[in-house]
């Protein structure tokens, strides 16, 4: 009224001069509670901002500096961005944080190590330990055991007075000593369990390794952790994710355990991430599993405001190394060594097909999204007909359900589970070669190989594409490794070695929009998060280098400064 009132004793030009330099309070719009500016803000349609305002957790506007500056208010905080990329928050769709932060605090081993590290490594665990004190870790490889076999004799000597298992780099395979096999009750006449394979030495007596559920014989014997450390152990690990820019995250293999832990930390308001649990389903011969359905019985009890316990998790087969136990359409290249009978010359399907479509048809019914472990083709086509299945009886849930892996699914089964609404998962650290990658391609052959996870022509057939770092299977959390190389398909860094199934390569915005946007869409987020507009939460992660400009070879090292998650600062970089 007061300005009005002066406007009415200027001169009319005057007046409409003032009046039209400062508009009414009530154009302008209410004050953001933080605005980031001065930067390179990468929004939904592949194009860029300068600026962009939060308020109440929401973004509010994005567009140029001067746009953004009529939401500073007088308790607005400013984040001078100095020409640094802001992008959506990222999504691992694969992850295994409780066992993630477990493994921090174990004996962990040097990625392909040669067996005399390996032992030195065990010894000096051991060193620290009480006698009868259990000695767990990881992560061996195969390969490096080229002179000697793998044998439990390696950890007696370096462990004589503790009981040892370690895993190996896909989690699929372990390594136990004779004071481990001996308390677990496994001699040369122990049958292999279900889905599960002992091996043994030539004289046949257990080597020591133990393929798929064979480990969990072992592993039954291992004393538990308390809530405290299983808290503890999930907390370093969600920290560790943190840093790397995910705020979002699937844990792929949910237990009461795992879910007691994530609870008790967002009670405590120590969780910062989004986290979708996937609840593990196992077939047996029962047809019952009495632990999983009173944990499923009880799954909302876990539920906290960003905590979601809306998914099973079914491993249908295991990987395509040493122990051929990925389940595929073509046989392996030879069979396993000692296996004269060739018993795993196809792998290992652990659901029968019929069981694994009236389980998918459960949960979908239920609205539960699906993730099922397929490394091998034969298993991608049995989860694929399984989603058919579940379709046909209960229409279009709107859930969408995952393959996770997808080492070499056919363009047939890509295409069917588009139209069928499902999505395929693949792994952040096996894009180039490496230990794994190598053992992968001595069991399958280089031909098959040539459509090694294949990303490109998932994008082409209009299905959605996936990340999962499947920490700490894989040896970091970081999903700049995964962008680099979906790029390049070559080691970080750049190699002079060929480079991995190089006709699957695929763009850097694809490779962005796997982390962002698809990720949301399976998370059933899209409407909440993947995506820098208006109306969606601030996920933002600040970025010192802009993937999309600086050399390929160098994203892989990009280093995240600071990540918000509902516009809150929850990481900032020292």
């Amino acid at each position: 009224m007061t300005m009005l009132l002066a406007a009415a004793l200027l001169t009319p030009a005057a007046a409409h001069a003032q009046l039209a330099a400062e508009p009414p309070p009530a154009a302008r719009p209410p004050p953001a509670d933080t605005i980031l500016m001065g930067g390179q803000v990468y929004k939904f349609d592949g194009t860029w901002a300068e600026a962009l305002a939060v308020r109440n957790g929401v973004i509010v506007s994005v567009g140029g500096n001067t746009d953004i500056a009529a939401f500073k208010g007088p308790k607005t905080r400013i984040i001078e961005l100095r020409g640094r990329t802001v992008l959506p928050g990222l999504h691992d769709m694969h992850i295994h944080p409780m066992g993630a932060g477990q493994m921090m605090h174990s004996c962990v081993l040097r990625r392909e190590a040669p067996p005399a590290e390996i032992k030195t490594t065990v010894a000096a665990c051991a060193a620290k330990a009480k006698p009868g004190q259990w000695i767990t870790g990881g992560s061996w490889v195969n390969a490096v055991f080229k002179d000697e076999p793998q044998d439990k004799q390696l950890l007696n000597e370096a462990a004589p007075h503790n009981p040892v298992i370690l895993m190996d780099e896909t989690g699929h395979s372990s390594w136990a000593s004779s004071a481990a096999l001996q308390l677990a009750g496994i001699d040369r006449n122990t049958p292999n369990p279900l889905n599960g394979a002992i091996e043994h030495r030539p004289d046949g007596e257990p080597s020591g390794l133990l393929r798929e559920s064979a480990a969990g014989l072992v592993r039954a014997k291992i004393p538990p952790p308390t809530p405290d450390e299983v808290a503890a152990a999930i907390r370093d690990a969600m920290q560790e994710i943190l840093k790397t820019g995910i705020t979002s995250i699937q844990d792929a293999v949910a237990t009461r355990t795992s879910m007691t832990g994530f609870a008790t930390l967002a009670d405590r308001g120590q969780l910062e991430q989004r986290v979708r649990e996937c609840l593990l389903w196992t077939y047996n011969t029962t047809g019952v599993d009495k632990s999983f359905e009173e944990l499923y019985a009880q799954r909302n009890l876990f539920r906290r405001e960003r905590v979601f316990p809306d998914c099973v998790k079914i491993i249908n087969d295991g990987v395509p190394g040493e122990g051929h136990t990925a389940a595929l359409l073509e046989p392996y290249t030879a069979p396993v060594p000692g296996d004269t009978a060739d018993t795993r010359r196809f792998g290992i399907m652990n659901t029968p097909p019929e069981v694994l479509k009236k389980v998918v048809t459960r949960f979908d019914r239920d609205g539960m999204a699906m993730l099922i472990h397929c490394t091998g083709d034969a298993c991608a086509r049995a989860a694929v007909d399984a989603v058919e299945a579940a379709r046909l009886t209960n229409g279009w849930s709107g859930v969408l359900h995952q393959i996770g892996h997808n080492n070499f699914t056919t363009k047939f089964d890509l295409a069917r589970g588009r139209a069928l609404g499902v999505t395929f998962e693949y792994s952040a650290y096996l894009y180039y070669l490496n230990g794994v990658t190598r053992v992968y391609l001595k069991a399958i052959g280089p031909q098959r190989f040539e459509r090694y996870k294949p990303v490109r022509d998932t994008i082409d057939l209009g299905a959605i594409a996936l990340e999962g770092s499947d920490w700490p299977v894989s040896p970091t959390p970081n999903p700049w490794i995964a962008i680099e190389t979906l790029v390049t398909r070559k080691k970080p860094g750049g190699s002079d070695e060929p480079a991995l199934a190089p006709g699957q390569a695929i763009t850097i915005k694809e490779a962005i929009d796997i982390y962002t946007v698809n990720g949301a869409r399976q998370f059933g987020h899209a409407t909440q998060v993947g995506a820098i507009q208006p109306g969606l939460f601030a996920d933002l992660i600040i970025t010192d280098r802009n993937p999309f400009t600086v050399p390929i070879t160098t994203v892989h090292d990009t280093k995240v400064e600071t990540v918000l998650i509902n516009g809150k600062v929850v990481y900032e970089a020292k």
